[in-house]
């Protein structure tokens, strides 16, 4: 097995303890109390920063009622974690988190037409000019944004936005995690 197969399961074995630990409602200070272990040893682990000793394995999935045989093959089994999209100039919307199993944000890259009614994000959003120019209605307001120029909003504020000159739009929504909520509302936080 090569150092580069042996960090990949490492970072797999964490990301499934992370996925049990985030099923389970626990925050990375309770399941490291629960287990006996340091805060900053759990995050590690889960990062996939560190090779936990068979011990800490066996801790953690006590606390978290998990069966080893079954958390090392869903490591093995563990979905897409890395992809690539082909530029295009010919799409109309390109998402980009297609691939992601359960994205916490949905990034697409949207080309604006004049009087396009593209779908606008629900959620809390942030959005940057790549190329031409694009005018946003934010809250009753138009501003028109040029290339670089970016925009965030909170969940609602976004109504619309145009081009005349098609301009290209890389757009990140936050997505509602499993409690409902969407996170990322404009620097509050939602329970």
């Amino acid at each position: 097995m090569s150092p580069s197969s042996r960090e990949a399961d490492v970072r797999r074995i964490g990301r499934q303890f992370r996925i049990l630990r985030e099923r389970s409602g626990r925050t990375i200070g309770q399941l490291a109390r629960a287990a006996g272990l340091s805060e900053r040893a759990v995050r590690d682990l889960e990062a996939g920063r560190t090779n936990p000793s068979l011990a800490t394995v066996v801790s953690l999935a006590d606390v978290l009622g998990a069966n080893l045989n079954d958390l090392v093959e869903a490591a093995r089994q563990s979905e897409v974690v890395s992809d690539y999209t082909p530029a295009s100039d010919q799409t109309e919307t390109v998402d980009l988190t297609r691939t992601l199993p359960s994205p916490r944000m949905r990034a697409r890259i949207v080309r604006v037409q004049a009087g396009d009614r593209a779908e606008l994000p629900a959620n809390a959003v942030f959005g940057y000019v790549l190329a031409e120019s694009v005018a946003v209605a934010l809250d009753g307001e138009e501003t028109l944004l040029r290339q670089g120029d970016s925009f965030h909003a909170r969940a609602g504020v976004l109504q619309g936005w145009r081009s005349q000159t098609g301009g290209r739009l890389l757009v990140v929504e936050a997505v509602a995690d499993h409690a409902g909520s969407a996170g990322l509302d404009g620097g509050q936080e939602t329970t």
